[in-house]
């Protein structure tokens, strides 16, 4: 198995659905019922979320707080914009359509795996309008460059802190602190708009 995979506030046939759809890849799917015990188990895994009310973002913003390592992907009914910028502002890092494809969904969970994110075009395009222009590149110094090119690259957190001398937890105080310097809500418009910025390709 390539990886476990938790699903959470999803009804049992989406988890049993999904486990049939995906049983030559490379996953484990499993329904969870206790989140506190699943991150403890599966600390660097992917973790499917069903949010269907905007209230629910507040508890992903938790553990995604408490357990900075999970990938979480949140799971949208019905998709928009603000329920995907939501979710990466929160700390999730993608979020794709419940009726989206099985072959989609491992797109996701790969993507997470490797620090990239997934989102549906409907989404990504209105997001990209949404980003302001009005961050000015010289702002950032030369380890902020450096750390958005290693996000771009897909570096996860923990080679980052060991490349730049950090322990994890000041790696990522470094990145919030940077994403609020470029006023964005995380790493996916941090990326956009560096993109937009010049700094990286």
């Amino acid at each position: 198995m390539n990886g476990q995979v938790g699903v959470f506030n999803a009804p049992p046939l989406y988890s049993i659905g999904l486990s049939d759809a995906l049983r030559h890849s490379l996953f484990s799917i499993e329904s969870v019922r206790d989140l506190a015990t699943w991150t403890t188990d599966y600390p660097t895994e992917t973790l499917l979320w069903l949010v269907r009310d905007p209230t629910n973002f507040a508890a992903v913003g938790e553990v995604a707080e408490r357990s900075p390592q999970v990938h979480i992907i949140t799971v949208l009914d019905p998709v928009t914009t603000e329920a995907a910028l939501d979710s990466l502002r929160v700390g999730a890092v993608g979020a794709i359509g419940l009726y989206e494809s099985p072959d989609d969904v491992v797109l996701a969970i790969e993507a997470a795996e490797r620090g990239r994110v997934i989102l549906p075009a409907c989404v990504a395009r209105p997001l990209v309008e949404k980003l302001s222009c009005q961050f000015e590149v010289n702002q950032l110094d030369e380890c902020d460059v450096s750390c958005l090119r290693a996000l771009a690259s897909g570096e996860k957190v923990a080679q980052m802190a060991r490349c730049f001398g950090y322990s994890e937890r000041e790696m990522y105080r470094r990145l919030r602190r940077l994403y609020s310097r470029m006023a964005v809500g995380g790493r996916t418009e941090a990326l956009l708009l560096a993109v937009r910025g010049g700094l990286i390709d």
